[in-house]
This record gives C-alpha cells, sequence and structure tokens, in this order.
C-alpha cells in the first residue's frame, strides 16, 4: 500500500469516527441530555477586584442572561429539578439552571429585579443562622425572601445553618469538636442540616430539597448525612455539567466570575458539555 492510500484511508477513518461523534453529541445536546448548573454569588455594582471571583456587576450579569436566553436556554429551579428527577416530571428544552450562593442582600437588589425583568428563573442557597426579621444589610431578610420565593421566580434552598466558616483553618463541615467521637459529630451535621431546611420550609411554606456544600465541600459520609437529612439533590463547586441520567447527588456547577465575558460563558458551556459526552463514551 502507498503512502498516499495510507493517508487517504487514515483520513476516511478520521471523517467517520468525527462524523459518528457529531451527530451522537448533536443529538443528545438537542435533547437537552446535559444540563448547565452555573454558580454566582454577589451581583453589585463595586465589586472589590480581590473578590472578582465571587462577585460580578450587574450590567454583566443581566447580559449573561440576556445571552442565554437569546441562545434558547430555558431556566429551571432546584424543585423543578427534583420534580424530574423524582416525579417523573418533564422539563423544558435546553434547560440550565441559574445558582446564587450565600444569599448575600445584593441578590435581591441587582439579581432579581433582572430575573424578574426577563422573566428567568433562579435558585438561591441560604445560609440559615445568616437569616432575620430586620437583617444588617449583607444578608437577606425573610420579608425578601418570602417576596422572591412568592414571585415564582426564585427558588430558595439551603447552604446550612452554619457551617459556611472555617475554626481552625479547617472547613467547619469537617470538624470534629473536642471530646466529640465520630457518632456525636454525624449527629451534630445533620441537625444542622435539618435546622437549615426546617427553618426555610417554615418561613416559605415549600420543601427544601436541595443542599449546596460551603465551599463545595464534602466527602462520602458528608453525603449520606445530607441523605439522612431529607434532602434529595445536593451542589458542589467541581466543575462540570449535570447528566440527565445521572445522580441528583454530588452536581457539579460551573463558577461564573465577574470577568466572564459572554463569549466565555458560551464556550465554557460548551466545553463542559462536550467533555460530559466524551467521559460517557470512552
Amino acid at each position: 500500500m502507498t503512502e498516499k492510500a495510507k493517508i487517504a484511508i487514515t483520513t476516511i477513518v478520521f471523517v467517520i469516527i468525527f462524523g459518528i461523534f457529531s451527530f451522537k453529541y448533536r443529538e443528545k445536546n438537542k435533547e437537552g441530555q446535559y444540563i448547565p448548573v452555573l454558580m454566582y454569588h454577589n451581583v453589585l455594582p463595586n465589586p472589590d477586584k480581590a473578590k472578582i471571583n465571587y462577585s460580578m456587576k450587574p450590567e454583566l450579569f443581566e447580559k449573561h442572561m440576556r445571552i442565554l436566553k437569546e441562545r434558547g436556554y430555558n431556566t429551571v429551579t432546584v424543585t423543578e429539578l427534583y420534580d424530574y428527577f423524582y416525579n417523573k416530571r418533564s422539563l423544558p428544552s435546553n434547560p440550565i439552571l441559574i445558582t446564587l450562593d450565600d444569599g448575600k442582600m445584593n441578590n435581591y437588589d441587582y439579581a432579581y429585579p433582572i430575573f424578574k425583568k426577563l422573566n428567568m428563573k433562579g435558585s438561591m442557597f441560604v445560609i440559615g443562622h445568616t437569616l432575620k426579621e430586620k437583617g444588617n444589610g449583607e444578608y437577606l431578610t425573610w420579608d425578601k425572601i418570602r417576596e422572591m420565593n412568592k414571585s415564582g421566580l426564585i427558588d430558595i434552598q439551603s447552604h446550612t445553618f452554619d457551617l459556611h466558616h472555617l475554626i481552625d483553618r479547617e472547613y467547619a463541615i469537617f470538624h470534629k469538636n473536642p471530646n466529640e467521637n465520630d457518632e456525636d459529630y454525624r449527629k451534630r451535621i445533620i441537625e444542622d442540616f435539618k435546622s437549615s431546611k426546617k427553618l426555610i420550609e417554615n418561613n416559605t411554606k415549600k420543601e427544601v430539597v436541595g443542599l449546596a456544600y460551603p465551599y463545595g465541600k464534602y466527602n462520602e459520609n458528608i453525603e449520606k448525612m445530607a441523605k439522612a437529612a431529607g434532602y434529595k439533590l445536593t451542589f458542589s463547586t467541581k466543575l462540570g455539567v449535570l447528566d440527565k441520567q445521572g445522580s441528583p447527588y454530588s452536581i457539579n456547577r460551573i463558577n461564573i466570575d465577574g470577568r466572564c465575558s459572554t463569549t466565555r460563558l458560551l464556550i465554557e458551556i460548551k466545553f463542559f458539555k462536550i467533555l460530559k459526552f466524551l467521559k460517557s463514551i470512552i
């Protein structure tokens, strides 16, 4: 066989394989097989440059939401995702989940009006112990949470009751108190998870099904504790997208920082969709 023939055969094989790959990926993407879960934090006019990884200007946040809508994405909430996994309810075509962590007041002041303007949905993970009837201006208050919850556009979920901090440079969710055995530690963490869940449910009159791990930190035992506390979906900060045929636990998310342009946003979503597809066929 000549060198030209070898090159021709190799090229044909490559084109066939690439064609099959492209067809299968397009079919899965068309079906909305892979659901991007975007993770935002603060949305405010003058974000601290030192915290740009977790802060974004409202104008850029609105551009993100607009481009997603223009590209045919349909926002769904954590509760709707729960209904898909557990109650066999359908999701809209090209679903995407927008999450905001920590429950800061700027989410109400700047992100919520954008959701309303564009008629899009978002899910906020709030920290139980920070929620008051009258706050200090940094965190959401119950009246704002009730208002957003009542709108049907914002889904309020849990970010634990009081585990979003460090203790002696260790993540609180992993920290054992002095003289605390494994069982006591387990009971304390489960009680924290339950306290946050019950607190939000009592104030929103709506079941809380989702838990976002503080700093995205968890392990197999923490996952078991979340299930024992009654959570049906859990969210990490590991990069990736959700496969509709996958597990509703330890859901990957894509962190969106304050430097992320709309072009980069779309590229990252597509990249992680393709990466998920490649992992499924290898």
